[in-house]
């Protein structure tokens, strides 16, 4: 598994068969974009990072923390937020499984 955002950019480009130039393009953003993250280490905006997600047709959550939030994983995630009394009692449930 890609250990960053970078790793996991250039994997998903892989995957797609996109050049950088061809994802920067893409997404709208100048030719040399994405060779300017990955080359000289600059940090995207959120803006364009979402633009290069949705070229390379991958979830933002994937890219940036290698989870991607499937809808059923959000389901469970607005729940927490809504009852987080909750939490604990999931939990221990969870840990059970581990068992």
């Amino acid at each position: 598994m890609p250990k960053n955002w970078r790793e996991r950019l250039e994997e998903a480009m892989t995957q797609r068969k996109l050049s950088m130039r061809a994802l920067s393009l893409e997404a709208g953003l100048g030719p040399s974009y994405v060779s300017v993250l990955l080359k000289e280490r600059k940090e995207p905006t959120i803006e364009n990072m979402l633009a290069l997600c949705k070229v390379l047709d991958i979830s933002a959550s994937w890219l940036i923390s290698g989870v991607n939030i499937t809808p059923p994983r959000e389901r469970i995630l607005r729940f927490l937020v809504e009852n987080p009394n909750a939490e604990a009692a999931i939990l221990d449930l969870l840990q059970a499984f581990k068992r």
